[in-house]
């Protein structure tokens, strides 16, 4: 039988790069609590990091970019990567729209010059 789980926010199974400061990393699930990535990168517990991913089903044209700071967990070897849990302080989103450019097939994001939202867990 499985282990009943009692989170607070909905978790998403989501495979999304994330880029750490001096590396990059593959979520495997995320919530708004949290986030679980593997990364090369040796992250301690109780360590402060900022990240950044993005979202891309927003829609054809949108993207969400979200850039938090997070405090580590947790952190165990998965394979030849470092897993790693973090609990999310501070995530700051912005509206990115995708401007495809058919004759060159160039495809560029600009960011809306405001965050859409700032999100502080408890706070809401």
């Amino acid at each position: 039988m499985g282990r009943l789980e009692n989170r607070r926010a909905t978790r998403y199974y989501s495979e999304v790069p994330i880029e750490l400061a001096g590396g990059t990393g593959l979520t495997r699930d995320y919530s708004t609590d949290g986030v679980y990535f593997t990364t090369d990168q040796v992250l301690g517990l109780g360590e402060q990091v900022q990240f950044t991913m993005c979202l891309t089903n927003q829609g054809p044209t949108q993207m969400v970019k979200l850039t938090c700071q997070a405090e580590v967990v947790r952190v165990e070897m998965v394979q030849d990567k470092m897993g790693t849990a973090v609990a999310i302080n501070e995530c700051v989103a912005e509206l990115l729209f995708k401007n495809h450019d058919a004759a060159d097939e160039v495809t560029t994001a600009y960011a809306s010059k405001e965050p859409i939202f700032r999100y502080q867990p408890g706070i809401l």
